[in-house]
């Protein structure tokens, strides 16, 4: 049974292999395959969510590592349906650097599944917000839901202001 157990080397050709194979898919698989992967990881969220609406009775700790079981949900999906994630298709970056893809072929994959992952997690967020998921638990899931969009919001803030600080001095 091969685990892909490999030395530095031949990943780094692996992963070159398996870049140069990802460019040359047809867009209308790649789009789709990306539609694929967005809903997912929004399912996965979408779940995570659930988990830690009404946890506030367990520990931080147990909340937290509840939600990021729950939320793998949607990596083992990508995983498992051999779908299009755009942070994983940054590996083709391997196979460019070595001058096996061209700079518009990556740039032309990088665009295709990004546009389709958000296509797919928006499409699943609309049929989420439809079924009136916000809803579930008393509202609770809903609460849930703005929270983590609010902290994300202030993180986003803070990387912003971080990043101007470091630059301007530059």
């Amino acid at each position: 049974m091969n685990f892909d157990a490999l030395p530095p080397p031949e990943m780094a050709r692996k992963a070159e292999a398996v870049g140069i194979a990802k460019v040359a898919m047809d867009t209308a698989t790649t789009f789709a395959l990306s539609v694929l992967a967005g809903a997912f990881i929004a399912i996965g969220a979408a779940f995570a969510t659930n988990t830690l609406a009404g946890s506030g009775d367990l520990p931080y700790g147990v909340a937290r590592l509840l939600a990021g079981l729950t939320f793998s949900l949607g990596l083992i999906l990508v995983v498992v349906a051999g779908a299009e994630l755009f942070t994983g298709n940054n590996l083709i970056v391997m196979a460019w650097a070595s001058g096996r893809v061209s700079t518009l072929r990556l740039l032309r994959n990088w665009v295709i599944v990004y546009v389709g992952n958000f296509a797919g997690a928006i499409a699943t967020a609309g049929l989420l917000y439809a079924g009136k998921q916000y809803e579930f638990g008393k509202g609770a899931v809903g609460a849930t839901t703005l929270t983590i969009a609010a902290t994300k919001a202030v993180i986003g803030g803070m990387i912003a202001r971080i990043l101007s600080a470091v630059v301007r001095p530059l």
